[in-house]
């Protein structure tokens, strides 16, 4: 299971700048390839990303 979601903060009044915090949250066999397929993970991720526009 994976499950990802965002908000995104505005201020247009200052140079349209943009904040972004994203939340990840996976439950499941190893993303990483058919070598680590049998080892069960699971973890929370946490993104800030700014975007100047």
């Amino acid at each position: 299971m994976s499950l990802r979601d965002r908000v995104q903060l505005e201020n247009p009044d200052f140079l349209s700048r943009k904040l972004q915090i994203l939340i990840e949250y996976y439950n499941g066999s190893s993303p990483n390839g058919q070598f680590y397929a049998r080892d069960p993970e699971e973890f929370i991720g946490l993104g800030f990303h700014f975007i100047y526009d």
